[in-house]
This record gives C-alpha cells, structure tokens and sequence, in this order.
C-alpha cells in the first residue's frame, strides 16, 4: 500500500483555508462522510498565498502554443463547443501553491463549472498548466487528472462530488485534515475543500523529499 501523507510542515507553511476571492460561498452541502484520514502535522496555522502579480508573463497578443505545438487561443472556445455551450457556473476551482510561477496572475487561476462538472488536466486547460506552473512540475499533473461532478444520489441537495482519473496521486483536506485520493472511487466535496496534487516527493507524500513544491485546487460551491 501507497505510504499516507504526512510529516513535519515544509518551507512556506501548508495550505490556505477560510474564505476567499472566489466567494462569498455559503457552507458546502455535499453531504457524506469522510473516509479515515491522516490528522495534519503539527508546525503552525495554514498560509493563505502572498499578493497577486499586476502583469502576465507574456505581452497580450502574442500567439502562444503548448508543449504539443498546438496552439491554446482557440481553447476556452473548443471547450465550450464540445459541451454544447456555456453553462452557469455553480462552483469555481482556484490553483494555488508554491509550485506555480511566483509572477503568474492570480486573476488567471480561476476555473469554474457548472451542471455538467468539469474536468482538470493539462490536455484540458493547456494554457493554464503551460503558463502557471514551475519547470519540471507538469510531469505529475496528468493529461484528465480528476473531474468535478454532480451527486446523482437523488437526495434534495445534490452537492458535488472529486473523480480520480487518473494514477497520479492526490489527497483531499478538509479542516487540515488530509486523505488520500485514489482508485476511491467519487467522494462528496463541501465548500472550501483543497484538492492537493503530489509533485515528487521520494515517499509518495506531499512534503517528501525532492518534492517541487505545494500544487493544489481550492473548491467554492456558489449559492
């Protein structure tokens, strides 16, 4: 079995909890129980990001292609017409970390979603994965790394739900508490939780050694 996350607190503190810029969110209402988890260690209270930059890395306008050559202008709009259309938006995911570009703005990092969830991967938001993340840290995001659905459980309040899809592992904090995600299956999600992605760590944790820093997902249900 894969070794749960766990260890002392790294350089920069853990990660962000409580409200934030995509909000005002009202408390999840996703529902369920969480499966055991690991407590968070202990060295000190959650750090929220430092300040957005003012400026992009590249002057608007200039074309801008992935590492597959492909161009990423005409993405969002692919994106669109492959689900049918915009949607409204019911929740939003927010990247953050010390694993992303220090100069990367934080306007950028915002995805949102909407009745019919929303896929995370570098095959999915190529420009956003290209632009945001730190040499060498793209390796560990997957191609579909995890989906964002509704709960079909029939219930009044269907919430949403985190999908694995891929191998590589992740872990779902909740109050500062983490558990591992992977081959679990969906599992329901509430308003502010961090889906934190492993980025090298020689253990299979967050924090293990060589790891490239934190690179997480933060989830805001809107009302």
């Amino acid at each position: 079995a894969m070794p749960r996350g766990g260890g002392a607190m790294p350089p920069g503190g853990w990660l962000p909890q409580g409200p934030h810029p995509c909000g005002p969110y009202p408390a999840g209402a996703c529902g369920g129980q969480m499966p055991p988890h690991q407590p968070q260690p202990p060295g000190g209270a959650w750090q929220q990001p430092g300040p957005p930059p003012t400026s992009p890395r590249r002057p608007p306008g200039e074309p801008r292609y992935g590492p597959d050559g492909m161009p990423l202008e005409a993405e969002a709009a692919a994106a669109d017409a492959d689900l049918g259309g915009a949607e409204a938006e019911l929740f939003c995911l927010e990247l953050g970390g010390t694993a992303l570009r220090p100069d990367f703005p934080q306007e950028l990092r915002r995805v949102g979603g909407g009745d019919r969830g929303l896929t995370i991967g570098r095959a999915v938001q190529k420009r956003l994965h290209w632009e945001a993340l730190q040499e060498g840290v793209s390796q560990y995001v997957s191609r579909e790394h995890f989906r964002i659905e509704r709960r079909r459980d029939g219930g009044p309040n269907r919430g949403f739900c985190v999908l694995p899809l891929g191998s590589n592992l992740m872990w779902l904090v909740r109050n500062g508490e983490r558990r591992e995600l992977r081959e679990q299956g969906a599992l329901p999600l509430e308003n502010g939780d961090v889906l934190q992605l492993f980025t090298g760590g020689t253990d299979d944790t967050p924090y293990g050694q060589n790891f490239k820093g934190t690179l997480y997902w933060m989830f805001f249900e809107s009302g």
